[in-house]
């Protein structure tokens, strides 16, 4: 070091050497991954709103040697790499992004580092992406310092670090990226690696939101919607979710349909909450096609029948929405929007309430007890009776009060104590017949 010293730009050299080394390195790690035949992209991560979000400009940059001569950087065009991955073309993208990689060129750097992360056809290297990425970020690259922030946030090639993640989103974030501005938000939002700040999560989400972030202009509605930490704003929370659900965030469509129906931040317009619904359930939004579902039962949507309405309540209660199950439950029970059918009510009030659904367990709790459409059988009676008691379903409490009312003195203590829970909430059968023990 006293040696370098005499120089006066030994700094420089020293960077100019740490940087051909850096590039050595990077290269043979190029030349392993061009090796592979197949990459492709893994699921997008769910705190990244956008990591893709790549400009399509093409570059031709050149650097200077420590001589003065320029080395020209191989053209890279990203519209061609972007249209390459689209088509799931990963060997060729390889191909193309490589030279200009290893020659330095930032956007290419960043590909590279993608396909190493999100690898498939290969084994998934974040250690070679967190170098590609490393490399980038150097040179000021605004997506490459998201992606240094997501990789310390999510530990991906390098120790999990979140003061760290927090630096580089905010980095990414000051240069208007929105998908690092979304990550910072949710940071602030849930006190990762920062103190939770609503305030300054609002603030992140509205510049993500503002550079077209769907998941930030979703997340901002939501915000405003409840007025978590921040002014409550029905009128600023629909323009939001108006904005994600034309982008197509099936969260932000339902939450605009319920906007619709309840009138909050606009006026009522029940056609315009059953387009939304129908978006949202044709996604697969499994609450949107239950309320779809039931709307349609209930007539509410002009050239729809009941069965087209059973159908949507049908694919929620298959993909485990109890609220489902324990409508067709219901249904099938009654026979009046459908054949009635006791055995087939069983079945699905059993699923609803393995998902927590009390009505259902008090109806099969019922069934049990009375043995009908299934064997009788008083336990298993009173322990569906005794849950939906426990989520505080009135008719449930009343029911369990008759059951042990009739025990020993310690289960009529146990059911007076029912009697009174459900006499508190008003069910006019337990206020009687606390009024009868009163006297």
């Amino acid at each position: 070091m006293q040696y370098l010293g005499k120089f006066k730009n030994y700094k420089k050299i020293i960077k100019m050497i740490n940087r051909y080394f850096l590039v050595m390195l990077l290269s043979l790690v190029v030349t392993h991954i061009s090796a592979q035949t197949v990459l492709a992209p893994a699921a997008a991560n769910s705190n990244a709103a956008s990591s893709n979000a790549l400009s399509t400009q093409g570059t031709n940059n050149s650097a200077t040697d420590s001589d003065g001569s320029k080395e020209t950087i191989p053209v890279f065009d990203e519209a061609k790499a972007q249209t390459l991955f689209n088509n799931k073309q990963y060997a060729e993208l390889v191909k193309i992004t490589t030279p200009s990689a290893q020659a330095g060129e930032p956007r290419a750097q960043v590909w590279v580092g993608r396909i190493a992360l999100e690898g498939r056809g290969m084994k998934s290297d974040p250690v070679t992406a967190h170098l590609w990425f490393s490399a980038a970020a150097e040179s000021g690259d605004s997506h490459a310092q998201f992606y240094m922030g997501l990789c310390a946030q999510q530990g991906w090639g390098v120790k999990a670090d979140l003061a760290q993640a927090l630096t580089w989103y905010q980095k990414s974030a000051q240069a208007n990226n929105a998908s690092a501005q979304y990550n910072l938000a949710l940071m602030y939002a849930e006190g990762l690696g920062v103190t939770r700040s609503p305030v300054e999560a609002q603030r992140w989400y509205e510049r993500a939101a503002k550079g077209g972030d769907k998941s930030a202009q979703f997340n901002l509605a939501v915000m405003l919607a409840q007025g978590d930490g921040v002014k409550k704003d029905p009128l600023q929370a629909l323009r939001w979710y108006v904005e994600s659900a034309k982008q197509g965030d099936a969260n932000a469509q339902y939450n605009l349909a319920h906007a619709y129906m309840s009138g909050s931040g606009t006026t009522q317009n029940l056609s315009e909450a059953m387009r939304w619904f129908d978006a949202s359930a044709q996604q697969d939004h499994i609450a949107a096609q239950y309320n779809l579902g039931v709307l349609i039962v209930q007539g509410r949507v002009p050239g729809k029948n009941i069965q087209d309405g059973i159908k949507w309540v049908e694919r929620a209660a298959t993909q485990n929405s109890a609220s489902a199950a324990s409508f067709l439950g219901t249904a099938n029970y009654e026979g009046k929007i459908v054949t009635e059918n006791k055995l087939t009510a069983a079945n699905w009030f059993q699923k609803a309430a393995q998902g927590g659904d009390a009505k259902a367990a008090f109806m099969l709790g019922g069934m049990y007890w009375r043995g009908e459409a299934v064997q009788k059988n008083p336990a298993e009676a009173l322990r569906l009776l005794t849950l939906a008691a426990k989520a505080d379903l009135a008719e449930a409490q009343f029911s369990v009060y008759l059951v042990k009312n009739t025990g020993t003195p310690a289960e009529k203590e146990e059911a007076l104590f029912w009697l009174q829970r459900a006499a508190s909430q008003r069910y006019a059968p337990a206020v009687s017949k606390l009024a009868e023990a009163q006297h």
